[in-house]
């Protein structure tokens, strides 16, 4: 709202009964010049919810935003790391400690399967089976799927997890001090 205001400020209107469609066409044009489409298609959607309250709550007599049309969003591709940048990647995991080999099985996992953040969260010792090369996720729509992990991931999952028990205090005999 602050960058509505600062504009229509500058185009000489200091109230909300004097805003116009054109008002907003000049607003939006300035945003999308400024702002990717994306922030100027959420920031219309704001604006008609604003006007939308301010008709309903007898501010304003009509919408000026009444049948505008939302920005056009395009649809961005999600960039791909090149086999450079997963090799410099998984080169900052090259020591035996437990986090490196850790991340080198997360980076693995993920560049392997194209499995989302929240299933990798999400998954449990009992959703890995290394012997079959398939990790079990919960995807989108809570809906169980098994995914494939090629060799080089399912070793590096073994080490880390063999390195995590290795970590663990051995369960010994409980001492009873009286």
């Amino acid at each position: 709202m602050t960058q509505l205001w600062g504009y229509l400020a500058a185009e000489g209107i200091t109230a909300v009964g004097q805003i116009r469609r054109e008002h907003v066409e000049g607003f939006m044009e300035n945003l999308l010049e400024k702002r990717s489409a994306a922030t100027a298609s959420l920031r219309f959607r704001a604006l008609q919810q604003f006007f939308r309250w301010l008709v309903d709550d007898e501010h304003l007599e009509t919408d000026p935003m009444a049948k505008m049309k939302v920005p056009f969003v395009p649809v961005q591709p999600v960039p791909i790391l090149t086999e450079a940048d997963l090799k410099a990647l998984l080169a900052t995991c090259r020591s035996k400690a437990f986090e490196d080999r850790r991340d080198e099985a997360i980076i693995r996992l993920l560049a392997d399967t194209g499995m989302r953040r929240g299933e990798l969260l999400g998954m449990a010792c009992e959703d890995v089976d290394l012997d079959m090369g398939v990790v079990t996720v919960l995807g989108k729509g809570r809906r169980r799927r098994q995914v494939p992990v090629g060799a080089k991931t399912a070793r590096a999952m073994d080490r880390a997890t063999t390195t995590c028990v290795l970590r663990r205090p051995m369960a010994g005999p409980q001492s009873t001090s009286g």
